[in-house]
């Protein structure tokens, strides 16, 4: 936002949203912005972290498969997600 205001700031412009009470011709204005933009980042990074490290719960519910196998469908995933590249091409033809 910083570089946003910088810019807007050299080019003797002004931001003024809508929908928003984003409105950069005065310093509460720009106060607002910075602030909105603070939370937003905030709340990407707490999703982040979120996402890194997820929550699990046990003994809520009872499993559909045991966990032996879901650990080989893991294993499994992880061989299908290689990369792989054909060196020849097939043809197939139906009689």
């Amino acid at each position: 936002m910083k570089h946003i205001m910088k810019f807007l700031e050299e080019n003797n412009s002004y931001l003024d949203c809508a929908n928003d009470d984003i409105n950069t011709t005065n310093v509460n204005g720009k106060l607002v912005a910075r602030l909105l933009t603070s939370v937003s980042q905030n709340e990407i990074e707490r999703t982040s972290e979120r996402s890194k490290h997820p929550t699990y719960y046990t003994n809520v519910v009872e499993p559909i498969i045991s966990k032996e196998l879901w650990e080989e469908c893991q294993v499994q995933k992880k061989k299908n997600s290689r990369a792989y590249q054909r060196t020849l091409t097939y043809f197939f033809y139906k009689n």
